[in-house]
């Protein structure tokens, strides 16, 4: 895999994240002691 596709790749999934957390879509894992519900809220 050339240095170009692997920057192309990591860019889109850079963008994909981006993406998902301005839809507040994203979930990351929450410190000891707290848990998504099945709303997926903390």
């Amino acid at each position: 895999m050339s240095e170009a596709e692997i920057y192309v790749m990591k860019a889109r999934l850079h963008g994909g994240i981006l993406s998902k957390a301005l839809r507040g879509e994203l979930q990351v894992p929450l410190p000891t002691g707290l848990v998504y519900d099945t709303q997926k809220k903390v």
